[in-house]
């Protein structure tokens, strides 16, 4: 069994031409969830066999209700694929699920984070020069050495980039 997109190239008797292909299918597919076609309309098929099934894009619109989002590495808004109103999702960022449990996370859609975190002397402890590091279990500076500096006075920020792979994401909004 395969999946393909199609153009439905005549009414009656109903034929299409799938992606790719430079002629129409010289058979007539079965429709699931009826509804009317018109020519060059944009169909989902599945294929078995000698059996084509149009699936209409209303039917695949339902598989995505409004709020459902939408990961594609095809710019193409789905609307133009599905019908519906997209609006681009999530630019710029990692989704990540609702733990109600963890107040960073508890509600959909919040955002937050950052692509760095500041090194400075009063701001940040992650950054501490030899002479401060007494205090943090050395018990002296030069028993710290490199094992615990992460950044250096140069260093204004340290990067915290997740491992990442973009894509386009849509969600439904009517």
């Amino acid at each position: 069994m395969s999946w393909k997109w199609a153009t439905v190239t005549k009414t009656s008797p109903l034929r299409i031409r799938l992606d790719n292909d430079t002629l129409e299918l010289p058979l007539t597919p079965g429709i699931a969830g009826g509804g009317a076609l018109v020519i060059n309309q944009r169909v989902w098929t599945q294929i078995e066999g000698n059996q084509v099934t149009i699936f209409p894009p209303s039917s695949a619109l339902a598989a995505y209700p409004i709020g459902a989002i939408y990961l594609s590495v095809n710019p193409t808004n789905p609307g133009s694929l599905f019908g519906g109103t997209w609006a681009a999702w999530g630019t710029g960022r990692v989704p990540i699920a609702v733990d109600t449990a963890q107040t960073e996370f508890n509600t959909v859609e919040k955002v937050g984070g950052a692509k760095t975190v500041p090194l400075d002397s009063t701001s940040s402890a992650i950054y501490k020069s030899a002479a401060e590091a007494t205090g943090y279990g050395l018990t002296s500076s030069t028993a710290f050495g490199n094992r615990a500096i992460v950044g250096s006075p140069t260093q204004t920020a340290l990067p915290i980039l997740q491992p990442f792979i973009t894509c386009f994401m849509w969600k439904r909004t009517a």
